[in-house]
């Protein structure tokens, strides 16, 4: 009986033979199927693709084209925190069928929504529509951009990069007035002032912390400003209590944060506590 030859090969020795050549596997009878990659992690880069795409690349039928549309993904301006999705085509355009080896999408802001099993094969006049879906980030800082990176067996454009871009509507939160001054204030003695907290910007804002710093910070209670969100253009009344427990200077602050963590504004509040 003839044995075959295959098994008795090192792992990494039958892959790099496999990709290299692309048909040792078949010689021998024991080649590498087809297996779905995947990769998602911090870096912002995430995709799927198969084993033997860098065989099947350098071997692109001549005959075999696919045409990507749009060349270009520009998503609207979204709230932080919220999504968009969007559609680009696949076509096989040749006089022979095209195989789709792998799909990678950069950048953080970015994903592919159930991307196909790869490698995808499409025949003449056959397309697919892939999704991708931008999350508007919450942090601060520029436009966010990607790309997907489409590979494939066309061999006059074995690699199409599609460029993905997309911008953050800010989100802005005024406190009127900025600075509250309880001149002098008995110990023990509380007294009651008022702020207008609004929301100046499109999107709706949920508050969700508030953080006292400064001297004599404890000295200042802030008002529950409600549990629902702020709508864009939409204003509440809070009060703010002064209660002096020890003689000193008040010069503290209440910074108020979003349920995103988000900052949204500073209150100044000042006063001298006395017997």
């Amino acid at each position: 009986m003839r044995k075959q030859l295959c098994p008795l090969m090192p792992g990494w020795v039958s892959l790099a033979l496999s990709i290299v050549f692309g048909f040792v596997g078949g010689l021998c009878g024991c080649g590498l199927p087809g297996e779905v990659l995947s990769a998602d992690d911090d870096s912002g880069v995430e995709g799927v693709g198969w084993l033997g795409a860098a065989a099947e690349t350098a071997a692109g039928t001549q005959a075999a084209r696919l045409s990507v549309s749009p060349a270009e993904l520009r998503f609207q301006a979204r709230c932080p925190g919220t999504s968009e999705s969007r559609t680009l085509q696949l076509r096989s355009t040749g006089a022979a069928a095209v195989r789709v080896l792998t799909l990678w999408v950069r950048g953080s802001a970015f994903r592919l929504v159930r991307p196909p099993v790869l490698p995808l094969e499409l025949a003449p006049g056959e397309q697919v529509e892939l999704t991708v879906r931008f999350t508007a980030p919450t942090g601060s800082g520029a436009a966010p951009t990607g790309s997907l990176v489409i590979n494939s067996t066309d061999a006059s454009r074995p690699s199409v990069s599609v460029p993905l871009s997309g911008s953050v509507l800010p989100v802005q939160f005024s406190i009127r007035p900025a600075t509250l001054d309880f001149g002098l204030q008995r110990i023990g003695l509380p007294r009651v002032r008022y702020v207008e907290l609004r929301n100046t910007s499109s999107c709706s804002v949920q508050v969700g912390g508030l953080e006292m710093s400064g001297s004599l910070a404890d000295a200042v209670l802030m008002g529950d400003e409600g549990p629902e969100p702020f709508r864009p253009g939409e204003s509440r009344t809070v009060d703010v209590v002064c209660l002096c427990n020890e003689r000193g200077t008040i010069d503290a602050r209440a910074q108020y944060f979003s349920t995103l963590r988000q900052p949204l504004g500073t209150l100044r509040v000042l006063g001298t506590c006395r017997p």
